[in-house]
């Protein structure tokens, strides 16, 4: 008498096939038509290449690729994914202490974080990566003067158009570094419970990430993507679960802020006052997200 075992079909056999190693999945596509397909969809779905997250001590950059130090006598910036490759150019004319520094296609954008009583705190100068100089341009928008800084303001950037939030306020300006236009005030806050937001690109979309309650009461965690021409439109994609968000505050009861990274289809939200903790959004085929959390190696141990 022989026992025949169960045929393995369907989502099971495709989460079966995501942890196999691609030397091995060539000869199970061979088994069957229905395995054949398996094994294509986990490739499509599960087995993507994952982009790298880069984590360093220090907060260098405005923005998830771009790196840089800036001194009264030299700007030294890097971009690329090994930041292997540095450039090392003047200063912007304006000295400045904490401002937002993002790249934008083929420019490097330097906003704000001057010194208000030396020179003008909107100042804003782009150095044109082709052209290898300093362009100055119109300066921030007036009501940005009170937070003209890094520290108080979000960005994120696509390849034309650079996007800066208020993150308590939420108002929030878009700047094309071609036609030197600053567009706004853009209305992101479609929710009236959300007390703190920042922004940043996922995928090739505008997202924006909310706390929702206040900071002794954090009831939700959720992302939203930004859709419309004039950004209109927020469509909510997803939820932290309660149990991230716990893991999010750490040891202190409270939530006052947020910072976020992305990369590819990757979303890394972490806590600025407890970045011991790094919790991770991963959107998968047709919208499926997964959330999950890792630990900041680049966080050193209390001695």
């Amino acid at each position: 008498m022989t026992t025949e075992g169960a045929d393995i079909r369907g989502d099971v056999l495709e989460s079966i096939l995501s942890h196999v190693p691609l030397i091995h999945i060539l000869p199970a596509s061979h088994v069957s038509k229905s395995w054949n397909h398996a094994v294509f969809s986990s490739l499509r779905y599960f087995s993507c290449p994952k982009p790298w997250l880069f984590l360093h001590s220090i907060r260098s950059s405005s923005n998830s690729t771009l790196l840089y130090m800036l001194s009264p006598s030299k700007f030294s910036f890097s971009f690329d994914p090994f930041h292997l490759t540095w450039h090392h150019v003047d200063p912007p004319l304006v000295w400045r202490t904490d401002p937002v520094v993002a790249l934008v296609g083929r420019h490097v954008i330097v906003a704000g974080g001057a010194c208000d009583f030396e020179d003008d705190p909107l100042s804003v100068e782009i150095y044109d990566l082709d052209a290898r100089r300093w362009d100055a341009c119109d300066a921030m928008p007036a009501i940005l003067k009170d937070s003209a800084a890094s520290a108080w303001l979000s960005v994120a950037s696509s390849s034309k158009t650079l996007y800066i939030m208020e993150q308590v306020s939420g108002v929030t300006y878009s700047f094309d570094p071609t036609s030197r236009i600053w567009s706004g005030p853009l209305d992101l806050r479609h929710d009236e419970n959300i007390f703190f937001s920042v922004i940043g690109i996922f995928g090739d979309n505008l997202v924006l990430v909310g706390l929702l309650g206040n900071s002794e009461n954090v009831k939700d965690v959720k992302v939203w993507e930004v859709k419309g021409k004039s950004f209109e439109i927020l469509e909510e994609i997803a939820i932290m679960p309660k149990e991230l968000v716990e893991k999010l505050k750490g040891e202190d009861a409270s939530l006052n802020s947020i910072k976020i990274s992305s990369t590819g289809d990757f979303l890394y939200i972490y806590n600025p006052r407890e970045p011991e903790e790094l919790v991770m959004c991963e959107i998968g085929g047709e919208g499926i997200f997964r959330w999950g959390s890792l630990k900041n190696p680049a966080v050193s141990e209390p001695e």
